[in-house]
């Protein structure tokens, strides 16, 4: 119920599928988990994560904030779109 809770405070549908990505792949691989105790058997890891897809300019980026936490730690979330 921990982690419902959790994911569900972010407004995120569970019901989609999902790539958890992060700067190296570690902590991504902790968030796929974490889905996988939700019954969410598909989540996959993008292993090369943002070290990857980062810095190269040919791969799409989003540029936005963060929702909530940014007011506090002015973290500015980029993502890709599948």
């Amino acid at each position: 119920d921990a982690w419902r809770a959790i994911f569900g405070s972010t407004g995120l549908d569970l019901q989609q599928k999902f790539v958890c990505s992060c700067g190296s792949g570690v902590t991504a691989c902790m968030v796929a988990l974490a889905l996988y105790e939700l019954d969410h058997k598909t989540a996959a890891v993008y292993g090369a994560s943002w070290a990857e897809w980062g810095p190269d300019p040919a791969t799409p980026k989003i540029r936005g904030n963060m929702p909530d936490g940014d007011k506090k730690t002015g973290y500015t979330a980029y993502t890709h779109q599948l």
